[in-house]
């Protein structure tokens, strides 16, 4: 398994298949904060946050904050299933071999990296969170301080 880069530093850039079409290619997102999320459908604390994460998103990206979920299911019919049913709207992204979550190190999901506008990780997140409590005009790459690790998590 790769080492998971330094932080402050660029995270590897990528191009996945998107779930509707097209892909999601993470250097058309430089300039805005990136809150990439590495999740699964079949992942229960990945369900758990996924509604205050959708909500996070509907309410930051007038401050230029967008999220990119990044789903490593092999199912792509549950996984559109699951983006209609919780009515997502960010860009989803598909990694069902684990060839980009590998070159992020992820080894629990979900897990998330926020990126400043320069494109630095500036904050990850293992494990659920709760993504409404973060949803404030104050929000900025960083603003937790810190890195949470929390004991939910699939493998």
């Amino acid at each position: 398994m790769p080492a998971p880069w330094p932080s402050a530093t660029l995270p590897p850039d990528f191009s996945v298949p998107a779930l509707s079409s097209g892909s999601v290619d993470l250097k058309s997102y430089r300039g805005q904060i990136v809150v990439l999320n590495l999740w699964a459908t079949w992942c229960p604390p990945c369900v758990e946050e996924t509604p205050s994460l959708v909500q996070f998103a509907e309410k930051m990206k007038a401050q230029g904050v967008v999220v990119l979920g990044i789903s490593v299911d092999e199912d792509s019919n549950a996984l559109q299933n699951f983006v209609q049913e919780n009515h997502i709207s960010y860009p989803v992204g598909r990694d069902p071999d684990r060839s980009l979550s590998a070159r992020y190190g992820t080894v629990q999901f979900p897990e998330t990296y926020i990126l400043d506008r320069r494109g630095r990780v500036a904050e990850k997140v293992i494990g659920a969170t709760d993504w409404k409590r973060r949803a404030n005009p104050e929000f900025r790459a960083g603003s937790g301080a810190r890195t949470q690790t929390l004991a939910a998590g699939c493998l």
